[in-house]
């Protein structure tokens, strides 16, 4: 059955959709036609800029991206002052029915809690048979005192080697397992912190870094990196990510990517919003 995911944009953000290779080019293509205005002297910045964000595209297509937003000021060279990510972390409609995408994102946010989303994968995954086996050498397997860690075992990793063969080219579903798997030794805090939306889980974490050379090294400068971590009801796991080099204004930009993300949501749920909303499908 086929999933849409809906969400507001405001005006001033450029909105570049993934899935669809047509429209992705087409789309940044337009944004490079505003960006730069046909400047005849910018020809070869205007190209290598087009060929970067292509294969950005590209890649955060290939692992459930599923849309892009540039937000563009100033008012002569349009200058980006902020970009955004949007991953469909559950967008695989094979995926079971009642995967409990709420158990999966305790797992990801908070390594303490890895048991939860173990559990969850377990519950939609693993068969009877494979259970049992894990329960019986679970019990009969002699504790380590001196670890800090749950071992699983070979039952447990038998049943996510199935699933990895199962989705041998789906990097996102290999990415997702391994990460719950690899996650042995708990933090003591979670750098994630609650964000208070209604009626939806969602987590933030914020750093600030050094940036990329993609575009020359006067581009390279601090970078303000905000990524989110949500459940969308009746949806599924939702990733975001943004990022500014306006990263003194960091409280200002919170809040703005605080209302986007608040907006998500599965597409048959009513829109009140009186901004241009946008709907992906996946």
């Amino acid at each position: 059955m086929s999933r849409r995911f809906s969400f507001v944009l405001p005006e001033m953000w450029w909105r570049i959709p993934l899935q669809n290779e047509q429209a992705r080019t087409a789309g940044i293509d337009r944004l490079i036609d505003h960006h730069f205005a046909q400047r005849d002297d910018l020809a070869q910045v205007r190209h290598e800029t087009r060929q970067e964000l292509l294969a950005q595209a590209e890649k955060a297509a290939q692992f459930s991206g599923l849309m892009q937003g540039f937000f563009l000021a100033g008012t002569e060279e349009h200058s980006v002052a902020a970009t955004m990510t949007c991953y469909d972390m559950s967008g695989m409609t094979s995926l079971p029915a009642d995967l409990d995408w709420a158990k999966i994102l305790q797992g990801y946010v908070d390594p303490a809690q890895k048991d939860l989303a173990v559990s969850a994968i377990e519950e939609s995954y693993i068969t009877e048979e494979q259970r049992e086996a894990f329960q019986q050498e679970a019990e009969t397997s002699p504790e380590d005192e001196d670890s800090t860690s749950k071992e699983y075992p070979d039952a447990f990793f038998e049943g996510l080697a199935s699933l990895e063969a199962d989705y041998a080219d789906r990097p996102d579903v290999l990415k997702m397992l391994e990460d719950l798997r690899d996650q042995e030794t708990p933090s003591p805090e979670s750098d994630w912190e609650h964000v208070d939306i209604e009626s939806m889980i969602a987590y933030r974490r914020d750093s600030v870094e050094e940036g990329t050379d993609h575009f020359g090294e006067e581009a390279k400068v601090p970078t303000l990196h905000v990524q989110y971590m949500q459940v969308v009801p009746d949806f599924g796991l939702v990733q975001t990510t943004f990022s500014t080099a306006y990263y003194a204004m960091r409280d200002d930009w919170v809040r703005m990517f605080d209302a986007l993300i608040s907006t998500y949501r599965n597409a048959s749920t009513p829109s009140t919003s009186t901004s241009q909303e946008n709907t992906d499908e996946s």
